[in-house]
């Protein structure tokens, strides 16, 4: 009825952990994802990660089944730089991408670099 374009929850796990009846509430978002995937609405979950160098990457819910994509974000130290890496962990439709790549966050818009490809097989 309108043009919403995109829906971002930020952060789905404080979502999840603050409501009385989480089992219910990831079926109720799953039937919201359905209806805003049929309005051609991008919805984006954004799930904490614990420790900021990833290195604990473990998450208290599993949402992969609720998403066609599913993107791991974490940050990294190289050479006394902190680095954001972004990857493919769940492609539903196509071929997977394995490559970590760079993700930038700038004044003037986000990119991305592919700065550690992987050889073709």
């Amino acid at each position: 009825r309108n043009n919403t374009r995109a829906v971002v929850i930020d952060s789905f796990t404080g979502y999840l952990n603050s409501l009385p009846h989480r089992e219910k509430a990831v079926l109720d978002i799953q039937s919201l994802l359905k209806h805003l995937a049929r309005a051609d609405v991008l919805t984006m979950l954004i799930v904490a990660q614990h420790g900021l160098l990833g290195q604990n990457v473990g998450i208290d819910v599993d949402v992969s089944f609720l998403g066609d994509t599913v993107l791991l974000l974490r940050m990294s130290e190289h050479e006394g730089r902190l680095r954001r890496n972004i990857t493919v962990v769940k492609k539903r439709h196509g071929p997977h991408d394995l490559d970590v790549r760079e993700l930038f966050i700038a004044s003037s818009g986000v990119s991305v670099v592919s700065y550690n490809p992987l050889p073709e097989t």
